[in-house]
């Protein structure tokens, strides 16, 4: 089943409630930059980038997603970028009626320049160094496929 995990502001504020939640709830809300920058560095070859779903003004429901143009590499694993791209938007639509987004090509999603930018925390921000954790989330996953001759 496909949610939109979303929280209030005393939660997002609370560093070890946050940290506490499972992995796809923590990955999904407050820290999918972190789990698409650990990507990116754990499989520099396999042809991803950062790409942000950003709310149309107004809207929540951000997220940063890994994908190669064709699949997405995010809290739910791997799937069609256009299966995840529906689904998302359709899940935010259902909290948020008239929701829309931008897609915007993030350069460094783990950078102090893209917290400062999105108001996300960066990394040393967490109630714990959350890189080793999203390391250890990412594989659990297949990794991607290759890219190009190899």
């Amino acid at each position: 089943m496909f949610r939109i995990i979303s929280r209030t502001p005393e939660q997002k504020a609370d560093l070890e409630w946050t940290w506490e939640r499972c992995d796809e709830d923590f990955f999904a809300a407050g820290a999918c930059h972190i789990l698409a920058g650990t990507f990116l560095e754990m499989h520099p070859a396999a042809g991803h980038h950062a790409l942000m779903l950003q709310p149309a003004e107004g809207f929540r429901g951000g997220h940063v997603v890994a994908t190669d143009g064709t699949t997405v590499f995010d809290c739910r694993g791997w799937s069609p970028l256009a299966v995840f791209l529906h689904r998302y938007t359709e899940g935010c639509r259902a909290i948020y009626p008239g929701w829309n987004c931008t897609l915007v090509k993030v350069a460094a999603p783990l950078s102090w320049a893209f917290a400062r930018e999105t108001n996300c925390r960066h990394a040393s921000q967490f109630f714990r160094d959350p890189i080793p954790r999203a390391q250890a989330f990412i594989r659990g996953f297949p990794p991607p496929a290759p890219s190009g001759p190899e």
